[in-house]
């Protein structure tokens, strides 16, 4: 197995993540731009992000999505909806799309659009 690619860990792009949630309705996570010291780096902007979890065709879809704009857990709060709902009508929009293709095609298609075979 090739672990080359651990080599260049990026120390001066690392992120310090924390999560919210109300334990009712969704989950928000913080992500704080810090050094390879693990203090803040200032230079980057905080940035705010969600999921959901759509359930298509009876499969559980996760879909991450960034709050734009948040400057604070209060902001991400008021963003969440709307940033939630435009990511879900966007991955609706991709996996609709999916489905004709394969239906389309006759066949079942992975992420790069190529068939999937059967083992």
């Amino acid at each position: 197995m090739d672990f080359s690619h651990l080599e260049n860990f990026d120390k001066s792009g690392m992120w310090h993540q924390d999560n919210f949630t109300d334990q009712k309705h969704g989950m928000l996570t913080r992500m704080t731009p810090v050094g390879g010291d693990g203090f803040r780096d200032a230079e980057r902007q905080i940035k705010w992000y969600g999921q959901i979890t759509l359930n298509w065709r009876g499969q559980p879809i996760p879909v991450p999505f960034e709050i734009p704009n948040a400057r604070s857990l209060a902001h991400a709060i008021d963003g969440y909806i709307e940033a939630a709902k435009q990511a879900a009508q966007e991955k609706i929009n991709e996996l609709e799309a999916s489905h004709i293709k394969q239906t389309l095609t006759g066949s079942l298609l992975n992420s790069t659009g190529l068939p999937i075979r059967p083992s």
